[in-house]
């Protein structure tokens, strides 16, 4: 029988499993800077689509306060959608039931992301009275975002409010989605909390050796949403100018991608594609980089811009969501989204003037507000409002 201490329950509906590695791989860090202070038991479910036998399977792992179960269901793709809906459901059900046979009922929820495992807080709140708190880090409540909230039908659009409505407190990573989500849900209290950051691996420890050939770091899903096509779009006229820089693209390119740098010569010579690489493997390029750019059409306050700047990156982005809190005159440049001519200034500018960006006093300012046990002690002081006992 395991003791059966006071827990937090985390309900995420994004997170790291043998899926998807990567897959909301914030919540994970924000689980472990919370675990410094107070116990988590994270359920997570996920469709795993190589089950053996097509039967459940639970992954359960513990490292000091944060235990972690991961739950892959089988899920038929000929079966109406209602029916898998009604398996997950089940399966999460019974996970709950499992977790609290073991250690008793949690103090608090906290779902990371709104989903379909929300609901189960959703029905502990009515039942059980054990309040939940949410955290959101999605771009879908804001307009520009072509799979948003906006786009949905009603159903999905009550759901999002029944939940809203009975939480005890929204939790935005910026000020700006705050009161994007505010004016959604009027009724909605909110406090600020962003993500964290590994400061082990994105830190001031080490800088790149200064050399004629400045290094200008990307790192995203290189999607729709990055504006990739916008960002090379720039970049070829600045290196048919300039030859005194190279653009490093990391994350997971698409053919077109692949297949317009490579049929450019100029392209191929100042463009470098990495693929999907490990977290650590990114925060040893940030210390081999001069600084980092976003050309993103919509954002909330992106993780890898926190990582940059916790690296002594100075940053270029585009002025969107929550990047205007935090990027300044001191650690950067925000210019306006798909404005490429702005782009090409900010480029230029930034590889003439690098000398004038501090890199250890970005790297100290940013390491000091997004380290695990700042994010942690901020959660936890949250907590302590609302906890059931």
């Amino acid at each position: 029988m395991k003791n059966k201490s006071p827990y937090i329950l985390w309900l995420p509906s994004w997170y790291p499993s043998k899926v998807d590695l990567y897959n909301g791989d914030f919540t994970q860090r924000q689980a472990k800077s919370v675990a410094l202070f107070r116990k988590i038991i994270v359920l997570f479910l996920i469709h795993a689509p190589d089950l053996k036998n097509h039967k459940i399977e639970i992954e359960k792992s513990e490292d000091g306060n944060l235990i972690e179960w991961r739950v892959y269901y089988p899920k038929k793709y000929n079966s109406p959608k209602i029916i898998n809906v009604a398996k997950y459901f089940w399966f999460l059900i019974g996970s709950y039931f499992h977790i609290i046979k073991q250690y008793g009922l949690p103090q608090l929820i906290h779902v990371n992301v709104i989903g379909k495992s929300a609901f189960l807080a959703l029905i502990l709140k009515k039942i059980k009275s054990i309040p939940y708190l949410i955290t959101e880090n999605w771009t879908g409540y804001y307009s520009t975002d072509p799979g948003g909230l906006h786009t949905k039908g009603y159903f999905m659009k009550w759901y999002y409010n029944s939940i809203f409505k009975n939480t005890s407190l929204f939790i935005p990573v910026s000020n700006d989605l705050g009161e994007q989500v505010q004016k959604m849900y009027p009724e909605i209290k909110y406090e600020i909390v962003p993500n964290t950051v590994d400061t082990s691996l994105f830190n001031n420890v080490k800088f790149k050796d200064t050399t004629s050939i400045k290094r200008i770091i990307h790192v995203s899903t290189l999607g729709y949403q990055k504006n990739i096509e916008g960002l090379i779009a720039v970049i070829k006229p600045l290196a048919m100018q300039r030859n005194d820089f190279e653009l490093i693209l990391i994350g997971p390119y698409s053919p077109k991608v692949k297949k317009e740098i490579d049929e450019d010569d100029i392209l191929m010579k100042r463009v470098k594609l990495t693929g999907n690489i490990s977290y650590a493997e990114v925060g040893n390029y940030m210390k081999d980089s001069d600084f980092l750019v976003m050309f993103s059409r919509y954002e909330n306050l992106p993780c890898v811009i926190l990582e940059a700047l916790c690296s002594g990156l100075p940053v270029i982005s585009t002025n969107v969501g929550g990047i205007p809190e935090i990027i300044n005159r001191a650690n950067g440049i925000l210019i306006d989204s798909e404005n490429n001519n702005e782009l090409k200034i900010a480029l230029e500018y930034m590889l003439d003037n690098l000398p004038q960006y501090n890199r250890n006093e970005i790297a100290e300012s940013a390491i000091e507000k997004y380290n695990y046990k700042t994010i942690g002690q901020s959660i936890n002081k949250i907590y302590e409002k609302y906890l059931l006992f």
